[in-house]
């Protein structure tokens, strides 16, 4: 048996480390820090609660510390929300411009159709030959006849 393999191998065998083997890698990968991190302890738990519980208390009191750093943080942060509510407004007038754009030439092409169809009645505002119901009448195909799905007939009917 011939232990070579040819350049077409090659590649099937990379893509298969790419495709299958360099994921499973990752995830093993970052299963393995998750577990080395978590504590295996009673005593461990409680140092890793009392430290998550000391950094947040910390945590919360930066600002006192620390008042024009938060200043800053703030008008940055307002900054944002200002220039993401002008980008989503942008945003929306732009969809909104094209979809009704394309709706007012759906109204318009389907006026001129109906109105260039034949006398419309004052009356009723409906073409006066009822060409409309022809239009919408029989346009099912044979197919669309069919029924989809029978229930199994009982045991007297079979």
């Amino acid at each position: 048996m011939d232990a070579s393999y040819t350049p077409k191998d090659r590649n099937l065998i990379d893509r298969y480390l790419r495709e299958k083997l360099v994921p499973l890698l990752r995830i093993a990968f970052w299963l393995m820090v998750l577990i080395l991190l978590m504590p295996s302890g009673r005593e461990q738990q409680n140092n890793v609660y009392s430290i998550a519980s000391a950094t947040m208390r910390d945590l919360g009191r930066f600002c006192e510390r620390n008042p024009a750093t938060c200043q800053h943080g703030e008008a940055a942060l307002h900054s944002f929300v200002d220039k993401a509510k002008v980008g989503g407004e942008t945003v929306f007038n732009f969809i909104k411009k094209r979809v009704s754009a394309r709706y007012t030439d759906y109204q318009s092409d389907a006026a001129a159709e109906w109105h260039s169809s034949s006398a419309v009645n004052r009356e009723t505002g409906l073409p006066s030959d009822r060409s409309w119901i022809r239009k919408s009448r029989h346009t099912l195909t044979n197919q669309d006849l069919q029924p989809q799905w029978m229930a199994p007939l009982s045991g007297a009917d079979a």
